[in-house]
This record gives structure tokens, C-alpha cells and sequence, in this order.
């Protein structure tokens, strides 16, 4: 297999995924924080920066995933470089298994839409999963986390019910679109690489 030559737009990709990754981690991490955790996030959405990049540009979006996630172990959470350095392979793990899935399956990225009616459905699905999951999170960390009942069912219950919605929106862009790329995207991408970044 012949080699790739590394060109401009990969280094400019790359950078540009990096910060607009390191900027969104930050923000989470921020707005979205999991308490007693600093730098993480309950709703990290630098994760949609770089594993799609990573199944188009391969290691380029797992070395934007690793190299922002590094920056935000340094700053603002606060943990040493060797820390930071350790920390970052989850975000490499993430970005990686979905472009190596695509890579090792054969299988072509191929999300343009072919019936239009489940991609319609797509948006409200996704949409509504979302602000239900933030709404749920907002509200444990202004209120459930110090004053509990009813709080905290509140917040289970949206979460549980946002995530079901997400999936059904995930459902529906499989349905709309090429099964065997959403199917690899859904599996690799969301639940392996949510699974073994978290390890």
C-alpha cells in the first residue's frame, strides 16, 4: 500500500480540530462539569469534533482529540503534564476505535440521505433527546446536587428519557442513510469508543 505524503490541509485540519476541540472541552467542562472531576464533563461536545474527523482523516482526528484533551488537563483543570499526557488517551481511544473500525471493515463514510422522510424525523428526535439530557443535568447540578428530592428524579428521569430519544434519532439517521455506515458509526463511534475511552 503506497504511503499518503502529509500535506498543509492535514496540518491545518488538525489544528484547526484541535482548538475548536480544546475551545468545546473547556466549555463543557465548564457549563456541563461532573462534580469532584475536574476537566470532565457530563456532556463532553468536543467529541463531535474529532471521532467523525477521525473516521475521515484516521490518526490526524485521534491526534486532535488527544492533543486538545492534553490542553484541557492542563489548563483549566489543573493536572501536571504527566497527568495530562496519561488523561489524553482517552480522547485518542475515542477518535481512534471508529477509524480504525471503518478502516479494518472496509467500509465507505457514506452519510448523504436517502429517504428523506426518516431524516426529517431525525432532527426533533436528536434535538429533543439533547435538551431534555441538559435540562436534566442543569438542574442536578443547580439544585438536585444540594437540595436531593424531587431534584434528582427529575434529573434521572430526563436523562433516561433524552438518552431513549437520542437513540431513536440515532435509529432514524440509520434509517435514513447508508445502514452498514451508520451501523459501524453507531457501534464504534458512540457505544465502543464511549466504553474504552472510559476505562
Amino acid at each position: 500500500m503506497p504511503t499518503r505524503k502529509v500535506t498543509w490541509m492535514h496540518i491545518v485540519s488538525f489544528s484547526f480540530a484541535t482548538a475548536i476541540s480544546y475551545v468545546l472541552g473547556v466549555l463543557s467542562s465548564l457549563i456541563f462539569p461532573v462534580l469532584g472531576a475536574p476537566g470532565v464533563s457530563a456532556l463532553y461536545v468536543a467529541a463531535a469534533v474529532y471521532v467523525p474527523l477521525g473516521v475521515w482523516m484516521g490518526m490526524w482526528g485521534a491526534l486532535a482529540g488527544y492533543f486538545s484533551c492534553f490542553l484541557l488537563g492542563l489548563y483549566p483543570s489543573g493536572y501536571s503534564v504527566i497527568q495530562s499526557l496519561v488523561w489524553a488517551f482517552a480522547d485518542f481511544i475515542e477518535a481512534l476505535i471508529p477509524a480504525a473500525a471503518f478502516r479494518l471493515l472496509k467500509v465507505d463514510p457514506d452519510f448523504t440521505v436517502k429517504r428523506p422522510g426518516y431524516a426529517k424525523l431525525l432532527p426533533f428526535f436528536v434535538v429533543s433527546g439533547t435538551v431534555l439530557i441538559i435540562l436534566g443535568i442543569t438542574v442536578q447540578v443547580l439544585w438536585g446536587a444540594t437540595l436531593g428530592e424531587p431534584f434528582v428524579t427529575f434529573y434521572v428521569y430526563s436523562v433516561y428519557i433524552g438518552t431513549a430519544l437520542a437513540v431513536i434519532g440515532i435509529i432514524m439517521g440509520m434509517l435514513a442513510g447508508d445502514p452498514k455506515t451508520w451501523g459501524v458509526y453507531a457501534v464504534s463511534g458512540i457505544i465502543l469508543a464511549s466504553v474504552f475511552s472510559g476505562l
